[in-house]
C-alpha cells in the first residue's frame, strides 16, 4: 500500500545536500503494487449559492468548479436545509424538525428545493458525495433539536432516508446515479446530535444496516469524526469515540464500506500520521492491538475518506485554542500561503491509502471580495472558500492550486515514489509529489516556508537538466500568478519562492534505439525481504561488475541509525545477509550504494 511506502518516505531526510540550503530530490519509479494518483478532488458545498440571506451577490460557481477540475461535491453547510433530512422529511409546522409522522406518505416528503440543488451537481458534471443527515443550522428556521430524539423518530428517519436515497439514486429517470453515501457528519458534537454517544452508535448502525441491505451497490460509510476524535486516534487513545463506534459495529457484525474523518491542521505530516493511525485502528495493530478484532482481519478492505479537511486559523497555546488575528487569517484563507498549505496537505494524502477527500469549502458563505483590507477593522474578509463571494466568483490562489492538482490527476496517472517531504540541512522543508504518463513527468512542489528555496531533481535516475530533457514548463501559483500559463525553465538552479506552489512538467529528450542502448546504465539490482523477524537483513543483489557498496539504515524520523561503509560485491547475483543492531518494532528504510547506482527499499521489523 502507498501508506506503507509513506511512513518511511514522508519524514525521511532524503537529501544529500550539495549546498547548505539546496534540496537534492530524487523521484523513483512507481510502486508496482499501488501507483495511481488518487482522485482527491472533492469540495464541500456549492456550486449553487448558499442561503440567499447570506448575500445577494453570492455567485453560482459551476463554471469555476469545472475550470479547476472539481470532481466531487459533498452536500453540507449550505445553511438552508434544502438537501437535509430536516426539510426533505417534515411532518408539520409545529416543531422543526418534525419526524413523528408516516414517511410512507408522499405528503411528508419534500423534494422541491433538494431537487434543484442536486440537479446542479449533475448539470455541472460533478459526482455527488451524498451526505444523508442534518444541518448545523438553517438561516430560514431555527432547529428545535438535533437528530432523532427517540425510537419512533429514529425508525421514521431511517424509513425516510430509504425514500431519499431511492429518489436520488433514480433521479430524473436515470438509474444508479449515486455511488457514495455518507451517513451523518461531525460526530460527536451537539450541533448535529444532542443525545448520548451510545445512542448515536446504535442509531447509526441500524441506519447503515437498513440502507446497505436496500442499496448493496452503494459505498456507504461515515460518520465524519470531528477533529478532536481524529486527534484522539493520532494519540492512540483507546477510550475514544472512533474505538467505541467501531466496537459497536464489530459487535453487531456490521462492516462499513468506509470510515470518514475530519481534520484541520497546517502541518501536512499530521495527515499522514492520522491515516496511519486510522489504518492501525481498523487493522487492530500498533496502539490498537488490544481491540477485539485485532488479528482477525475483520475490517480489512474498509476504506478511508477524509470527508472534510482544510487549513487551521487557530493555534494551541499552552493547552488553549487561540484564534489568529485577521491579517493572519487573510493570509491563510485568501493568499498564497494558504494555497501552499493546502497543496502540502494534498501531497501528503496522496501518499496514504486515503481514497477520497473533500476540502472545506468550495463555494463562498457570504458576500466578500478580493479588495478587502484585512488591516481595516470594518472589513469583512472571505473565509476558507476557494472563491470570493463577489458576482464574478473570483478565484483565490487556493483555487488555482486546486487546478494544478487536477492537472496532475488528469494528465499524469502514475504516482512516482517520492521523498514526500524533503528537509535541507537548515531544517527547511519542501513537499513533493512526482507523477508520470507514457511520455512526460510532473513534479508538484509546495514551499510552506517564509523564504525561497533551491532544489535539484533526479527523476527515474535522470538528472533534470537540458541534456536529459527537451523542455521543463513551470506553472507557479502566487498572489499575482494564477498558475495557468507556464514559464519555460532556463536550465539554471530551480528556485521556489516563499509560500508558493509549483508544478513542473518535464519532457524527456527522445533518442534513437542505438543511442538509447549506449546510454543505458549498467544494471544494479536489489530484491530485499520486506519483513524481518530474526534481526537479519536479507537481500539479493546483482552488480554488473566487482564493486564496493555501502549500506545505511534510517528510521522514520530520517535519522541514520546504522552504517556499514564497505560491502564487497562480485559481478553477478549474490546474497547479502547482514545482522542488524537490535531495533524496535516498526518501519525502516535501507539505502545501498555503489559506483553503479543507489537503491532504496523499506522493511518492517517485528510485524
Amino acid at each position: 500500500m502507498k501508506l506503507l511506502t509513506t511512513l518511511v518516505l514522508i519524514i525521511l531526510i532524503w537529501s544529500a545536500m550539495a549546498g547548505a540550503q539546496k534540496h537534492s530530490i530524487e523521484l523513483l519509479s512507481p510502486d508496482e503494487a499501488d501507483n495511481s494518483v488518487a482522485p482527491l478532488l472533492g469540495v464541500i458545498s456549492g456550486p449553487d449559492p448558499n442561503c440567499p440571506e447570506n448575500g445577494e451577490n453570492v455567485p453560482d460557481v459551476s463554471r469555476q468548479y469545472q475550470e479547476i477540475g472539481v470532481m466531487f461535491v459533498r452536500n453540507n453547510d449550505y445553511y438552508d436545509d434544502r438537501l437535509d433530512m430536516e426539510r426533505m422529511f417534515q411532518c408539520d409546522t409545529m416543531t422543526y424538525p418534525s419526524w413523528r409522522c408516516d414517511p410512507e406518505d408522499p405528503a411528508n416528503l419534500h423534494f422541491d428545493g433538494s431537487d434543484e440543488q442536486f440537479r446542479s451537481y449533475l448539470d455541472g458534471g460533478f459526482i455527488p458525495f451524498f451526505r444523508l443527515g442534518g444541518e448545523y443550522e438553517s438561516c430560514r428556521r431555527t432547529h428545535d433539536y438535533k437528530g432523532p430524539q427517540d425510537s419512533l423518530e429514529e425508525a421514521n428517519w431511517i424509513k425516510a432516508a430509504l425514500k431519499v436515497v431511492g429518489h436520488y439514486n433514480n433521479f430524473d429517470g436515470q438509474n444508479n446515479v449515486l455511488k457514495y453515501l455518507n451517513i451523518w457528519t461531525e460526530f460527536p458534537g451537539p450541533h448535529f446530535w444532542s443525545r448520548s454517544d451510545k445512542a448515536f452508535y446504535i442509531f447509526w448502525a441500524t441506519a447503515f444496516d437498513s440502507i446497505k441491505k436496500h442499496f448493496p451497490d452503494l459505498l456507504v460509510g461515515g460518520p465524519g469524526f470531528v477533529p478532536k476524535a481524529t486527534l484522539d486516534i493520532l494519540n492512540g487513545e483507546l477510550n475514544s469515540v472512533p474505538v467505541e463506534f467501531l466496537t459497536e459495529l464489530y459487535n453487531r457484525n456490521l462492516k462499513p464500506d468506509w470510515i470518514g474523518w475530519h481534520y484541520w491542521n497546517n502541518d501536512p505530516s499530521q495527515y499522514i500520521l492520522a491515516a496511519e493511525q486510522f489504518r492501525d485502528l481498523l487493522n487492530g495493530e500498533g496502539d490498537f492491538s488490544s481491540l477485539p478484532w485485532a488479528g482477525s482481519g475483520y475490517f480489512d478492505g474498509v476504506k478511508q475518506y477524509v470527508d472534510a479537511y482544510g487549513t487551521s486559523v487557530v493555534e494551541n497555546i499552552n493547552g488553549e485554542m487561540v484564534a489568529y488575528d485577521k491579517v493572519t487569517k487573510d493570509s491563510i484563507y485568501n493568499k498564497q500561503k494558504g494555497a501552499a498549505i493546502l497543496t502540502g496537505q494534498w501531497i501528503a494524502l496522496q501518499y496514504t491509502d486515503v481514497e477520497l477527500a473533500c476540502y472545506y469549502r468550495g463555494s463562498p458563505q457570504g458576500t466578500s471580495g478580493p479588495d478587502e483590507d484585512p488591516t481595516d477593522p470594518k472589513s469583512r474578509i472571505s473565509g476558507p472558500s476557494l472563491f470570493y463571494g463577489d458576482p464574478d466568483g473570483t478565484p483565490k490562489p487556493s483555487a488555482y492550486a486546486f487546478g494544478l492538482w487536477s492537472k496532475v490527476y488528469r494528465d499524469f496517472p502514475q504516482l512516482l515514489q517520492s521523498p514526500v517531504m524533503s528537509q535541507n540541512s537548515e531544517g527547511r522543508q519542501l513537499w513533493i509529489l512526482g507523477a508520470k504518463n507514457e511520455k512526460n513527468y510532473a513534479v508538484l512542489l509546495s514551499n510552506l516556508e517564509s523564504v525561497p528555496q533551491q532544489y535539484t531533481l533526479i527523476v527515474e535516475s535522470k538528472a533534470v537538466n537540458l541534456q536529459n530533457f527537451d523542455k521543463v514548463d513551470i506553472y507557479e501559483v502566487t498572489n499575482t500568478n494564477d498558475g495557468r500559463t507556464p514559464s519555460e525553465w532556463s536550465g539554471r538552479d530551480f528556485i521556489i519562492p516563499a509560500h508558493t506552489v509549483q508544478l513542473l512538467v518535464l519532457t524527456p529528450k527522445t533518442v534513437g534505439l542505438e543511442e538509447a542502448e549506449i546510454a543505458q546504465p549498467a544494471a544494479f539490482k536489489v530484491r530485499a525481504v520486506s519483513v524481518i523477524s530474526d534481526g537479519v537483513l536479507k537481500a539479493t543483489v546483482e552488480s554488473p561488475a566487482p564493486s564496493n557498496a555501502s549500506l545505511a539504515i534510517f528510521n522514520v524520523l530520517g535519522q541514520r541509525i546504522y552504517v556499514r561503509p564497505s560491502i564487497p560485491l562480485r559481478k553477478g547475483e549474490q546474497q547479502l545477509r547482514i545482522t542488524l543492531p537490535q531495533l524496535s518494532r516498526g518501519m525502516y528504510f535501507a539505502r545501498l550504494q555503489n559506483g553503479f547506482g543507489t537503491r532504496h527499499w523499506k522493511f518492517l521489523i517485528g510485524w
